[in-house]
């Protein structure tokens, strides 16, 4: 992206004092008092945390971020050095660079050409200068529309804030914030933006993994699924892998448990193989973890009653809420194509899995049933078909089911969330990490993550951790990610060209998750459920209706 570039005494601010690496120590000069300059009827202010200076070397003009702002006696006694002949009001900017540009003459004027990342430092008592809105809608606004979706507006610069989509897509991203940051509706606003980036010829894939039921009414349009329904969510056992399967069905492993995996996958495989036959195909082929139609039903009835693997497939089977892999469809014991068409359909853009009901020990299986599906398929897709289908996996809550430690129902989902943070774009799978708690995340799934999103953070381990996967030079915006108001957040990394504090645009009602802090002098001041009200809360806890 060109624009003309201002350097005028009118813009200066400053000169640098001291440069160590991408970091620089900018004095402010005396002549500015109110921490404001005036330039062509537009008042700029200074110091404010996020704006941006430039500074010109030769051809190159350098930009970088204010991170802090400071008394220069305090500066130099941090540093260890005497303050006596400092002027009282003297003060200094702490600044990151961030990327530079290229600066080339047109037409009789100054044009410059932005390219992240620094290969030309400035020097001591070189002069900095303010970076006005022209430059600045140059550096941000450069993304085709046809090509990104809005999410919010800069706020350094008063423009319109749009991402790139194979970029916040391709190589995954991570939307951090605590509880009332504004989190769950800056999700809402990117996966509603997605699916509304264009009216025609325009088909995506949405996978949604809702642990609170916050999103069942704000993506307009998702296909809703339940694994506690019977016409909910359908992820048959017979996709599973032999191993785990077993796993989870006997989770206890009593003495003589090598001996209940063995009755299982002998059963198992003979199912397998017997569908195989009747369908003209060589058993031979088979293995135990094709994923050949079968009910735990009929795996049961082949295993004797007196073994104890048998008394826990019938376990599973009566459980309801495990109905979404325990229960086959009569009609059709085939149900690949349907299960498939759950995610990846054009009949709808995205699919909401409501989680809410489902037991903490089944959230895990869930969710690694779910993501080893759709990562097996696209795995096992011709590269044609893989362009075709791109699918976009959103976790929220990640921390719940790829804890950095956990029980075993939750080693499996977290493996599986590993295998596509680390594989899946090869394969078409794109990823956008949610949590309020990043330090609880398996650190290898955010290490993947290339763009970041982050909202308010107050607790200091989860600064620590954002501060350590966060790119160079934008470490520094990390301290203030504690004052930073609702709807605002860092947008950093690859799919931004540079860092930038935004703020996120408000969404209509049928957008907004159910996420709200409950009114409690609303509540109070309302009639109290009644007796009949009570029993129906049972009623569907007791039924899982």
């Amino acid at each position: 992206m060109t624009s003309a570039i201002h350097i005028s005494e009118q813009l200066k601010i400053g000169s640098v004092i001291e440069v160590s690496g991408s970091q620089l120590i900018i004095e402010l000069d005396r002549k500015i008092q109110d921490l404001t300059i005036q330039y062509e009827g537009t008042k700029y202010p200074i110091g404010q945390f996020g704006s941006i200076i430039k500074i010109q070397y030769g051809s190159s003009v350098i930009f970088g971020f204010v991170s802090r702002i400071q008394m220069k006696s305090d500066y130099l006694q941090e540093l260890g050095s005497e303050a006596e002949d400092v002027s009282p009001d003297a003060r200094v900017l702490h600044t990151e660079l961030f990327g530079e540009g290229c600066i080339t003459q047109s037409d009789g004027k100054k044009q410059i050409r932005y390219s992240r990342g620094v290969a030309n430092y400035p020097l001591p008592m070189q002069s900095v200068y303010i970076t006005i809105d022209k430059e600045l809608q140059a550096i941000f606004g450069g993304d085709d529309t046809s090509q990104s979706i809005p999410i919010g507006t800069h706020i350094s610069a008063k423009i319109p804030c749009r991402v790139p989509i194979d970029k916040l897509l391709g190589r995954h991203t991570a939307i951090l914030g605590s509880t009332g940051s504004g989190k769950s509706g800056t999700v809402s606003t990117v996966v509603n933006n997605l699916i509304n980036h264009k009216s025609k010829k325009w088909n995506p894939h949405i996978v949604v993994l809702d642990p609170h039921g916050e999103y069942l009414n704000s993506i307009p349009g998702a296909k809703i699924l339940d694994p506690t329904k019977l016409d909910g969510l359908r992820l048959p056992a017979w996709l599973c892998e032999a191993g785990k399967l077993f796993e989870y069905i006997h989770q206890k492993t009593p003495s003589g448990a090598s001996a209940q995996w063995s009755k299982f996958k002998e059963n198992m495989l003979s199912l397998k193989k017997e569908w195989a036959k009747a369908k003209g195909e060589d058993p031979e082929t088979i293995s135990i973890d094709s994923p050949i139609p079968f009910s735990l039903e009929e795996l049961a009835t082949k295993i004797d009653k007196k073994e104890a693997i048998r008394d826990s497939i019938d376990r599973c089977v009566r459980d309801r809420r495990m109905q979404f892999m325990s229960k086959s469809k009569d009609d059709n014991p085939d149900e690949c194509t349907a299960v498939i068409r759950q995610f990846i359909s054009k009949d709808h853009p995205a699919s909401v899995i409501d989680l809410s009901a489902v037991p903490s020990e089944a959230e895990g299986v869930t969710v690694w049933m779910l993501l080893s599906l759709l990562f097996q398929y696209k795995v096992r897709q011709t590269i044609e078909d893989r362009k075709n289908d791109p699918v976009l996996v959103v976790c929220e809550e990640a921390h719940r089911y790829v804890p950095k430690s956990g029980t075993s129902f939750s080693e499996s989902a977290r493996s599986s969330v590993a295998s596509i943070a680390k594989e899946g774009r090869k394969y078409g799978i794109g990823m956008i990490i949610v949590s309020q708690r990043p330090s609880e995340i398996e650190s290898t799934v955010l290490s993947q993550c290339s763009s970041w999103i982050v909202m308010r953070l107050t607790n200091p381990d989860d600064q620590s951790t954002v501060k350590s996967f966060m790119p160079d030079g934008v470490k520094g915006l990390v301290d203030a990610l504690p004052g930073l108001g609702p709807q605002e957040a860092i947008l950093a990394g690859y799919a931004t060209n540079i860092p930038s504090r935004i703020r996120v645009n408000d969404l209509p009602n049928e957008q907004r998750p159910a996420s709200d802090d409950p009114p409690f002098t609303e509540g109070w001041s309302s009639k109290p459920p009644n007796d009949e009200q009570v029993v129906s809360v049972f009623d569907r806890w007791r039924y899982n209706s």
